[in-house]
Formats: structure tokens, sequence, C-alpha cells
């Protein structure tokens, strides 16, 4: 299996000691979550100093915005924003902000994704995202990260999705048998994870594949992680007579084109698999999230605004002590 992520560089101080040397004082949430008296910030904060992007699926950083990354993510995201200015991180590493200790902890989301651990005096917090609990494709493994407070802040999708190495042999199956056909399979992804899972997955039959010009350039960024696409080519004007297409959200057509063409994606006659696909990497695995929340340990647990009724409501039923935030409030620390 790749690795697909690698320890970060020594960049100094990017953030100044002397705005930030002191304990958080709480947690906030107006629309994303933010440690009071640190820079640091999550999904939907507004304007905090640092934002931490747990996945390649997770929000754009808005104009020079200062961001906290695994270097996969970063490179994916850095594939739209030239400019981006990212303070990486890799799995295995801890870094000083201020008198907190913080340290990347895998997701199995998606190449890159994370969890945050942050750790101040003997205390504990993690900030989760969104899990794959299930073996993602060529992610590295979730981890459990033992805390005192865990933020959770996960996107859930319906239908469950369903063993990632079953979609795969499913969606594998499905291209080769269009191909056989005669047909230019066009596979639509509704996120990057999903599309890079696609790829990791089309590139096994050897067989030539091109991407849109957004996926074509993130997924060439992140070849240096250990992921090599060499059949990959660039989407052009020119609509290919063979091959696979990928896309993400909406596949490029034309009316000249002489190839019949199957779509699989949302709002398109698809066969049984094309759904669970289109979820692949997307969502936490909804039964798995309570035994996740126990296995931290956290002995409070805040919901963030990604977090609906019913997963704040299945969380209660098993004993879980959350606080459900969906307007501004402040958390107290676990001190």
């Amino acid at each position: 299996m790749p690795r697909v992520d690698r320890p970060s560089s020594n960049r100094g101080n990017l953030i100044s000691p002397a705005a930030i040397d002191r304990w958080p004082r709480g947690v906030s949430c107006e629309g994303g979550f933010r440690l009071l008296g640190t820079p640091l910030g999550f999904i939907g904060s507004p304007n905090p100093g640092l934002l931490f992007i747990a996945s390649v699926d997770d929000p754009a950083p808005r104009g020079n915005q200062r961001i906290l990354a695994t270097p996969f993510a970063a490179a994916a995201i850095g594939a739209e924003l030239r400019d981006l200015d990212a303070l990486t991180l890799g799995f295995g590493r801890k870094i000083r902000l201020g008198r907190m200790d913080i340290s990347m902890v895998p997701a199995g989301l998606d190449p890159g994704s994370a969890q945050l651990e942050v750790g101040f005096k003997d205390r504990r917090i993690v900030y989760c995202g969104g899990v794959r609990l299930q073996a993602p494709l060529f992610a590295s493994p979730i981890e459990i990260a033992t805390c005192d407070l865990l933020l959770l802040d996960v996107a859930p999708a319906e239908p469950r999705p369903g063993s990632p190495k079953r979609v795969a042999a499913r969606l594998g199956k499905w291209v080769t048998e269009q191909l056989d056909a005669g047909r230019v399979p066009a596979v639509v992804c509704g996120s990057a994870g999903a599309a890079l899972d696609a790829a990791w997955t089309i590139s096994r039959l050897d067989v030539p594949t091109r991407a849109c010009r957004p996926l074509f350039e993130m997924i060439r960024r992140v070849e240096a992680y250990g992921l090599p696409f060499p059949r990959l080519r660039r989407l052009e004007q020119r609509f290919p007579r063979r091959g696979v297409l990928l896309h993400l959200d909406r596949i490029w057509s034309s009316r000249r084109r002489r190839n019949p063409v199957a779509y699989a994606g949302p709002g398109r006659e698809q066969p049984a698999w094309a759904d669970v696909a289109f979820r692949l990497g997307e969502s936490e695995d909804r039964p798995g999230l309570v035994s996740y929340v126990r296995e931290t340990g956290a002995a409070k647990v805040a919901l963030g605004p990604r977090c609906d009724e019913t997963t704040a409501a299945m969380l209660t039923k098993a004993g879980v002590s959350v606080y459900r935030v969906g307007h501004p409030t402040q958390i107290p620390l676990p001190l």
C-alpha cells in the first residue's frame, strides 16, 4: 500500500509565539469550532488565524487565509489555490503552538485526511471532521486518539457506504464491461476523495484515462506521495474515442461526439453500484461512530453544525454526553 503522507519540513515559527503564549480558554462555535485564546480554528470558523483542514473535501480557504494541513491535503488544495499559505504537518510529528502541542492522527477518510490532537498541560482535545471506519483503499487507516474533549463535526451520508474494496471491485467490473461493449465509461464523482478512489481503482485496469482539468492537476500534484497514475491524461475539448473519463460533479459532453458514452453519477441512468461508489469516501460509517466515540474515552463530546439530529440522538441514546452546538456558544475546557 502506498504511503500517502510524509513528515513535514522544519519551517520555523510561522506564527508569533507572543500572540498565543497562553492556555486556550475554551471552545466556541460560530458556524465552526475555534479554540479561544489561540489563532486555531476548524471548518466554518470565522476568520481564524490558522484554519485546520481535515480532508481534501473540506471547504477551500478564503483569500490569503493560512491553513494547517497534512502535506498531501495541502498539495491537493494547492492545485486550485496557487497562493496557498500552508503550515504542513505529517503524521507522527508534533509542533509547539504557544503552550499547546499539536499533532495529526490519520482519519482514514481519504489520502491525507486527519484528526487534530491538541495537548495542553495533561489534557487532550481531538477535532474530528470526518472518519472512515471501514478500511480505506489507499489512505492511512484510521487511528483512535484518546482525549478528554472530542470536537465532532461529521457530515453523514445515506445510504450507508459499502466496503471500499467491494465497491472498487464492482466499479472495475462495470468499467471493463463498458469498454468491452465499445462504450466510453464516464465516472462522475461528487468529491475529490471519491474521485481519488475511482482514479486509483481504474488505474489498476491499465486503460487510457482522462480527467477534467481540476482533477487532473490535483492528481498530478499528489503523485509525489506514492500515488502514480501513468496513463492519466487531461480531458481536452475533443471527446475521446476510447478509454475512461473521470469528472467532478458534471461530465463535459458534446453533441458531436461519435462514441456512445456510459454515464455513472447523480441524476443519470446508472447501475446499482453507482450511488454507493459516489458516496465512497464521503462520510462516516454511522453505526460505527458510537464505537469510535467511546474508544476516544472523551468525557464530553461537542457536536458541530454538520452533525445532524439523527447522529446527536444516536450518541445520546448510547449514553454519550454531548453538547449540541448549532449556534454561538462557549464550551468549557475539561481542566
